[in-house]
């Protein structure tokens, strides 16, 4: 039982850290976006 439980948490730790890398790099391509002027219409 806390086997299961216990690789259950190691899965969702792995997703939340590939989301959390995922995000940052988003946020670096908006801001990378905001800086070459994309964002706004011109």
């Amino acid at each position: 039982m806390l086997r299961k439980v216990k690789m259950n948490l190691d899965k969702v730790e792995e997703m939340v850290n590939q989301s959390l890398i995922k995000a940052e790099k988003l946020r670096k391509s908006i801001l990378k976006s905001a800086f070459e002027g994309r964002l706004v219409k011109t």
